[in-house]
């Protein structure tokens, strides 16, 4: 006789009875348009209160539903008001619906979720978020786009900007019903605040509000409440989610009364740590720093048939890890991908083919920590942990989403071992230990040399290795662990053996460490002055560079010469000068320190024709009946001119190289002796 799970069946069946709460269109989108069975626990507790008219404070782990959680009840709400929203002829536009998210990548994704259920009910679907220079221009939205009812998906400070720059939006908003505000905890951040307070403050009272986020809100929610009414929540409850546990509140911050015993049993985190999801593994490997990217590709290499998502500190080191990885996985004949916030107009396009790639590898900076789903991620690699210790579990979290296993690891150096038990007592995630075999010098070494032959091929690549060097080390003083991990313990000349650098180089952190350049083994065999860009343009550039800063230098040392020769002359008599037609000694007149200034930029530009230009002054000078300084007598010496013109010679002889800098120092003695 098989067994049957009791628990299990009355869940069903309870989820179940939830959905049949939603209107017949939007069961046929979540079952036949998404491919979904049954509700998470985040999805049936938030449709269940926000259809009974609360407002929705929400704490769910990352993965767990919490977008579906929120489009599903919001489209019922919106479908029942239509009939009452389209009898106002007030405006030609009304938008009934408005989800504020912290990033494109949550507006582009919640837009393409929303599409087909808008299109069904027969709503008009607007996306709007930030861009800069060209692509601002191009991306331009005209105010008469807002026709009929809306739901429009945005970023705070872009929307916020847009209702400045079109007050008649202030009208449409009038018909708000819905406000969903998704990674509410961003919103606390100081820069963010102002902008969506703003809109805020424009919005209709009587609405259904929801705040969604995998982070606490606040440690007591009943010492929150003035704060969370900058919301405009009314008649507020906080769920929180752990696993398949619920924690009800009401306005007074005391439990409900409804599943009372159930909720005793929950698990609830006070210090406001994030709930991870239970199907995650995670996992940690601490190795030598000299080896640490060794193990990065022993690790791709054996996952060869997984999609896997590494997080890397900077945008330098993603870009600069993706050419090498390319590189030394080519006969792999997987995708390798790069994504960071400085590419601005192709995140969107770099994450639509890593979603749809089975076999795919993705270096990313936290632009993707949070919110952003992609469901069939196996692997969650971080090479480098997060600025902020909290982000470790939203990285963590783009594996294991919706109830599909996933696992994580994070690649630490034996010298960030301590980062371990602080992750689980600040953050409460046990991590089990994975090991690495086969890390050997030998092929450390050879791929540290297949980097350094790479770097020595083209320029760009030098330069990109050196950037995502300085970077790290610039990013890593600014995590916030620094009580447990501090740049001064790491084995810095390990990790610039691991990246392959040619020379080590300056960086402002390390200011004063002389013995690490000492210590690190340079490449004196490679001229790093002689390695080239493989783009011709770019090539292009830095010759003309090059040429004008060799002009540069020629002028600065003629003029030192220069200076050099008036030195010497000077010193075998003494100068006199006069003033007012009396001789003062040591001094020149302010005239003669005029003429002499122009003189000076004349001959940079061209030497003879600032001694004939010079010549006829002085001549036009003793013309007019003035009397030639001793100076001027001195200066039309011609032994004097003679030995300039020796010392011009001379130097450009050392610029073409045909003499030492010996030479140049020993002949220039005896042509000004």
């Amino acid at each position: 006789m098989a067994a049957i799970d009791v628990k299990q069946e009355i869940q069903q069946q309870q989820q179940q009875e939830v959905l049949q709460l939603l209107d017949p269109q939007i069961q046929d989108y979540f079952k036949k348009e998404l491919g979904h069975t049954q509700l998470t626990s985040v999805q049936k507790c938030t449709i269940e209160k926000m259809l009974s008219n609360f407002d929705c404070i929400v704490q769910s782990p990352t993965g767990s539903g919490k977008t579906l959680a929120f489009i599903l009840p919001m489209m019922h709400i919106l479908l029942k008001k239509k009939e009452k929203i389209e009898q106002s002829k007030e405006a030609s536009c009304k938008i009934i619906g408005l989800i504020i998210v912290p990033s494109r990548e949550l507006v582009n994704q919640i837009f393409q979720l929303c599409k087909p259920i808008c299109s069904t009910l027969e709503f008009r679907i607007i996306r709007l978020f930030g861009s800069s220079g060209a692509r601002k221009k191009r991306m331009k939205l005209d105010i008469d786009y807002f026709k009929g009812n809306c739901v429009v998906v945005t970023t705070p400070g872009r929307f916020d900007s847009f209702i400045s720059q079109h007050n008649q939006l202030k009208e449409y908003l009038k018909f708000l019903e819905v406000l969903i505000i998704d990674e509410a905890d961003k919103f606390k951040d100081q820069d963010t605040r102002k902008s969506i307070c703003s809109v805020l403050s424009i919005l209709p009272k009587q609405r259904r509000s929801a705040l969604f986020s995998a982070t606490e809100m606040a440690d007591k929610f009943e010492t929150k409440v003035n704060e969370l009414a900058r919301f405009g929540l009314r008649n507020p409850i906080k769920l929180t989610i752990g696993s398949d546990d619920i924690i009800q509140m009401n306005k007074d911050g005391k439990e409900g009364d409804e599943d009372q015993e159930e909720e005793k049993k929950e698990i609830k985190q006070e210090d406001g740590s994030i709930v991870t999801p239970k199907e995650l593994i995670n996992y940690y490997a601490c190795v030598p720093a000299e080896f640490k990217f060794l193990a990065l590709i022993k690790f791709l290499k054996s996952q060869h048939n997984e999609k896997i998502l590494v997080f890397c500190s900077n945008s330098a080191q993603c870009e600069y890890f993706g050419i090498i990885v390319r590189s030394l996985l080519e006969d792999d004949e997987r995708v390798v991908m790069e994504m960071h916030r400085k590419m601005e107009g192709k995140r969107q396009k770099v994450l639509d083919v890593f979603r749809s790639t089975k076999r795919a590898i993705l270096f990313s900076t936290d632009v993707l920590a949070r919110g952003i789903d992609v469901l069939d991620i196996d692997w969650v690699l971080q090479y480098d942990f997060p600025k902020l210790s909290k982000l470790y579990v939203h990285r963590s979290g783009r594996a294991g989403r919706m109830g599909r296993i996933g696992k994580s690891l994070i690649l630490l150096t034996n010298e960030e071992s301590a980062y371990i038990q602080f992750l689980e007592n600040q953050e409460k995630v046990v991590l089990e230990e994975s090991e690495f075999g086969g890390l050997t010098e030998e092929k450390a070494l050879k791929i540290k040399e297949k980097i350094q032959q790479m770097a020595s091929e083209d320029r760009k690549f030098l330069e990109l290795g050196t950037a995502a060097f300085v970077s790290f080390i610039e990013s890593y003083n600014r995590h916030d662990t620094q009580i447990v991990c501090k740049v001064k313990d790491l084995d810095i000349v390990g990790l610039a053996n691991s990246f392959g650098l040619i020379r080590f180089p300056k960086i402002r952190e390390l200011a004063g460490r002389q013995e690490l350049t000492t210590k690190f083994q340079s490449r004196l065999d490679i001229k790093i002055n002689e390695i080239k860009y493989k783009d011709d343009k770019l090539e292009q550039k830095r010759l003309e560079m090059e040429e004008k800063n060799k002009k540069k230098m020629e002028k600065h040392e003629r003029r030192r010469m220069r200076r050099m020769a008036a030195n010497d002359g000077g010193g075998q008599q003494k100068q006199q000068k006069f003033k007012s037609g009396k001789m003062i000694k040591g001094k020149m007149t302010s005239m003669e320190e005029l003429n002499n200034t122009n003189n000076e930029d004349e001959e940079d530009e061209d030497d003879q024709s600032s001694v004939e230009d010079n010549n006829n002054n002085k001549q036009s000078h003793q013309n007019r009946g003035g009397k030639p300084t001793f100076s001027n007598k001195r200066k039309r010496k011609q032994p004097e001119w003679e030995q300039l013109q020796k010392g011009e010679k001379l130097l450009k002889k050392f610029k073409k190289g045909k003499i030492t800098k010996t030479e140049l120092e020993e002949e220039m003695d005896e042509a000004f002796d």
